[in-house]
């Protein structure tokens, strides 16, 4: 469990901090304008962002954790973890803006949550098994 506790806070606390700040790169991108305000709106977003995301984390961890029992390949662990995370991040931001029409939040944390995914290494996942009583 460690290790996948590990591997998931790498994922997630990437996500939020580096989110915000493209959050408003995109802003700035799109308005033309930075002003004074922009370093108290990225650390307002990077605060709700990580509260907002608990949830994401959380299946994360324990899509990890489940994954790290089956004898899959890396490679298909992580696409699994990918597909998982970005289904979740598209409903739980559906779940708290239902009427958002803006998807920049969505593609940019899934972007973000999934390199995180592919750039951490995940390793394998075991546990201690006991030796046999008779064994010598």
């Amino acid at each position: 469990m460690k290790q996948a506790l590990i591997y998931s806070l790498k994922v997630w606390l990437t996500s939020a901090f580096i989110g915000p700040f493209l959050l408003v790169g995109c802003e700035v991108a799109e308005t033309g304008q930075a002003n004074s305000d922009m370093f108290s709106f990225t650390f307002a977003i990077m605060v709700f962002g990580t509260l907002y995301s608990i949830p994401c984390f959380l299946i994360l961890l324990l899509v990890v954790w489940v994954l790290g029992r089956f004898k899959l390949s890396v490679i298909a662990k992580k696409v699994i973890a990918s597909c998982v995370s970005v289904l979740m991040i598209v409903l739980l931001t559906k779940a708290v803006f239902p009427n958002a029409q803006d998807h920049t939040l969505v593609i940019i944390y899934s972007a973000i949550t999934v390199a995180g995914i592919w750039f951490y290494k995940l390793g394998t996942i075991t546990e201690a098994t006991p030796k046999p009583a008779n064994a010598g």
